[in-house]
């Protein structure tokens, strides 16, 4: 599970990519009908600053996805503390899935959650394959 991490890393930047050019191309990507999905065919316009949300929520989403790349190889290499790159990753899944999910649902976003719990299960199911170093503290873990 643990050989997972880049691919995942891999997905995930490529749709924030997706997503961050979508705030500038919104028809050529095809975020222009997701938009609409997203919000349910409520009118609720294309504004300047939707778009600019969108390219921010896909530029920020790619950065995670690139961290998680880069550490999964490393995890794989074994040149880095996988119990601490683990906790790492749980924090930041944490800290992006409550305020994403509950920004989605006071905004009538609803579909982005169920996204959400997508990306979080697709994200999460490696991470919690890593070692959690209950198995040897003060030395760093290398992957098995």
């Amino acid at each position: 599970m643990q050989r997972h991490l880049p691919l995942v890393g891999t997905i995930t930047l490529v749709s924030g990519l997706w997503f961050a050019l979508g705030g500038l191309f919104p028809r050529a990507t095809g975020m222009e009908a997701i938009y609409e999905i997203w919000f349910m065919g409520d009118d609720t316009p294309l504004t300047r600053q939707a778009l600019f949300g969108m390219g921010l929520f896909g530029a920020i989403t790619a950065c995670m996805g690139a961290v998680i790349r880069r550490l999964g190889l490393g995890i794989q290499a074994g040149r880095v503390d996988v119990p601490l790159i683990r906790r790492a990753l749980l924090e930041g899944l944490v800290v992006w899935f409550i305020p994403d999910n509950i920004v989605s649902v006071a905004t009538g976003a609803y579909p982005n959650v169920g996204l959400n719990v997508v990306f979080l299960l697709m994200l999460l199911l490696p991470i919690l394959a890593l070692p959690s170093g209950r198995e040897g503290v003060g030395a760093p873990a290398v992957a098995r």
